[in-house]
Formats: structure tokens, sequence, C-alpha cells
């Protein structure tokens, strides 16, 4: 391709474009390749978006970035964007082998954090933020090195005239279930879009599941528009991130972080007993419990687990509210279920020492009683004393013999 890159395998197909895996001629060095596809050519905006990609992706040299290297056109005139080429996985796929630990999500978390930081400094919104965009790879020998992709759809800060004119009138850019209030709205967008959609993210790595799903995408974008507060799960809610996932997703976007430095200051203080090796250690939540993906009709969010999580901010159901910290609660046994027998508690000892000390009392002084007679009464003649009964163990009845009434004939 253009004499100067050879492709290789399809790493990956779009509505508008593709990515290959090519070498670099003549160095041999492997690189990723997203070329416009021809039908998407057709598309208005569609050409002009590509090439704004590659200019607004030139523009970021941080490490946590995906590096651009080239940009050019086929010799059919379809303009394509040599990447840097990632071996690793997204943190959707994470997910979905299982939750994340608060300090793993913490550290990919910061990460973003500091790609968003150089982005937004030069004026740039990333506006697709979600776990298939946060890339995952192992560099020199570390591990969960973030590489933040896709900077297809970032939107200039000031909304100039040029990207007007890219984006339609009425069309929405990004994925419903990250997109934030002003965003659905076609509001000025800013930092805390970006930093909304992060907090969504955190908090689905954390639970495991998707915070805000429905059956449509006109649902959740409904639900995103109104002011209804972002319900989390109580996993999230009381896990060291809780007060940062929070703050990031409330809807009034005065009430959020306003800029990527201070949900990092705020990171770094739920990192800080990790960092000193005081924080306790967590586990992953077994599958079991973990939430389960599912779409709900109406304009909330679709999230439930099994048992059904507790919403941060209200109170759990009296059924299910949980007992006082000295609360003795009863044992019960369900079938095949083994219970391990408990020692019985000091009170009920005592009891039983008590009443067996109160018996031999009584019975010692029974025996008194009956000495004193026997020696005061008048002298008899002396008789023979029975022979105590021999106890004996009752036979175990025999089954009786059923006889058959007898006919008349017979």
């Amino acid at each position: 391709m253009g004499g100067r890159y050879r492709l290789g395998a399809q790493l990956g197909r779009g509505g508008h474009g593709v990515v290959y895996q090519a070498t670099q001629l003549p160095l041999g060095h492997e690189v990723a390749i997203k070329m416009l596809l021809a039908e998407a050519v057709l598309t208005e905006g569609s050409v002009e978006r590509f090439v704004r990609e590659a200019k607004l992706a030139q523009q970021l040299t941080h490490p946590n970035t995906i590096r651009l290297m080239d940009f050019g056109q086929t010799e059919e005139g379809l303009p394509f964007i040599v990447w840097e080429l990632l071996r690793g996985r997204t943190l959707a796929q994470a997910i979905a082998k299982s939750p994340v630990h608060a300090e793993r999500t913490a550290r990919i978390a910061v990460q973003v954090l500091r790609s968003l930081q150089e982005a937004h400094a030069r004026g740039i919104v990333h506006r697709d933020i979600k776990p298939e965009n946060i890339f995952l790879t192992d560099h020199a020998g570390a591990q969960d090195f973030v590489k933040v992709l896709d900077f297809g759809v970032a939107r200039p800060i000031d909304n100039d005239d040029g990207m007007r004119k890219i984006t339609r009138f009425g069309q929405m850019i990004g994925t419903p279930s990250y997109m934030s209030p002003e965003q659905v709205r076609g509001e000025e967008l800013g930092p805390a879009t970006d930093l909304y959609a992060l907090g969504l993210v955190m908090a689905e790595a954390v639970s495991g599941a998707c915070i805000v799903q429905g059956d449509s995408a006109i649902r959740v974008w409904t639900w995103q528009a109104s002011d209804d507060p972002v319900l989390l799960p109580a996993v999230v809610g009381d896990s060291p991130l809780g007060a940062v996932i929070t703050r990031a997703t409330r809807k009034p976007i005065a009430e959020r972080y306003a800029s990527s430095e201070e949900m990092l200051a705020d990171l770094a203080r739920a990192l800080a007993p990790y960092e000193a090796g005081s924080a306790p250690t967590e586990r992953n939540i077994p599958p079991e419990s973990r939430p389960r993906r599912t779409a709900r009709l109406g304009n909330a969010p679709a999230f439930q687990s099994t048992p059904p999580p507790q919403l941060v901010g209200s109170a759990p159901p009296p059924a299910l509210a949980a007992p006082p910290p000295q609360a003795t609660l009863p044992v019960v046994a369900h079938p095949g279920q083994s219970l391990a027998l408990q020692p019985p508690q000091r009170s009920t000892i005592t009891g039983l020492v008590a009443a067996i000390v109160i018996g031999f009392v009584i019975a010692a002084a029974l025996a008194a009683a009956v000495v004193a007679l026997v020696l005061r009464g008048p002298k008899a003649p002396p008789r023979s004393i029975p022979a105590p009964p021999v106890l004996t163990t009752p036979a175990a009845p025999t089954r009786p013999e059923i006889i058959a009434p007898r006919r008349d004939s017979d």
C-alpha cells in the first residue's frame, strides 16, 4: 500500500473503517493501519472526520495515548492512519472475565486521566471513553499499561464552525451508556464530559456490569439526559473508590470534577492505603453474585443482581435490612445443609449444674428420712423381702396376622 506498507491480517472492522496488521517497509516494523471503507467515503462528513482524527491524534504524545505514526492515502484515494501495533486486551475483555479490584481499577483510571489531561489541555474532548477504548498492554515488564484509543469522535472544546459542519444537526456521537447529559442534549462539552464517562467505566469495572443500560438507545439517551441521579450498586459505593465515582457521575455538571487534576488528586488519596500496605486484601466477586446485564423498560438504568443490590443513597428494604452488629440470628437449616453444633452458652451450663445439685440434695434428704423412720419404728417379725423385679426390654410388637374373612361358600 503506497509502496510503504504490506497489509496482513484484518484485526477489526466497523461501519466506516477497517483495521489491518501491516509491516512497514523496508524496516519490517509491525504497525496497525486503519483505513476508511470505500462505501463510507460517500457518507457525509466521514472523510472530514477521519482526517480530523489524524490531525487531533498527531497533537497527542502522552505515553498513555495510542501513538500515531503516519497518515496518507491509498492508490484509490482512500485515507488511512498508521498506529502503533498494540498487543494485549481491552478493559471490556478484562471485565468480562471478572470484576476488577478497586486498586487495579484506580491504577487504570489514573493512566486514563493522564491521557485525558493532555487532551483537555490542548482543547480536545474524547467523547467516547468506554471499556472498549481503554487498552491494557504489558510494557517494559509493567502490567496494565494503558493506551487510550479512538480519538475519531474527539471534538475541540471551543466548538468551532468546522466541527459544526462535520457533525450534522441532531446527530449524537458517542456510546449511549457512557454519554453525559450535556452530550446527549447537544450542549457545550468540556473535561467533565469525559470524566462522567470515566466514572461510569470505573463503576462497571468494580461491579462487573454496565451501570446504565436499557432495551434501546433512545431509552438510555432519555435517562442520561434526565435529572435522575445515577444509582450505583452497593459494591461500588462501599469500595474505596465510591466517593470518587459518585462525584464523577453526578448529573449536574457543576457538581462533577471540573478537571482531570481534581479527579487525579482524589484517586491518589484513595490509593494511599494501598501504597502504605494498610488496605485490606480484596477478592474477586464470585460469578453467582455478580450483577447481570439485563435490559429494563422505563427511564431508569437497568441494573440487577442476585440478590438485588443495595443502591447508594437509598435505605435497604426492611426485610433485607442488616441486623445490628450484636444481634443473634436464628440458625435455619435448609434441605441438604449441614449445621455445626454450637457450644452451650454459659447460662445454660450454670442452670444444668444447679438442677443436678438440687436433685442430689432432694435424694439425700429422702434417703435420710427413710432411714430415720426405720430406726424409730416398732420391731416387727422379720419377713422375707421379695426379690426385686427383673426388668426386661419389651419385645417389639409382632405384626398381627391378617385373616381373610370367611366366605359363605366355605
